[in-house]
């Protein structure tokens, strides 16, 4: 039975982080773009 309440524990605890990260990462990944996209663009032209 313990390890039923930890695995309703960690569900629970995957499902905020999982939360989280989605607008984290978005954030990253447009971060990332915007400055990959604009020496990219700059190298080849």
């Amino acid at each position: 039975m313990s390890g039923d309440h930890e695995a309703a524990d960690g569900t629970a605890h995957a499902t905020a982080p999982d939360d989280d990260p989605p607008p984290l990462r978005l954030d990253g990944v447009t971060k990332q773009y915007e400055g990959a996209a604009a020496p990219s663009p700059h190298s080849p032209t």
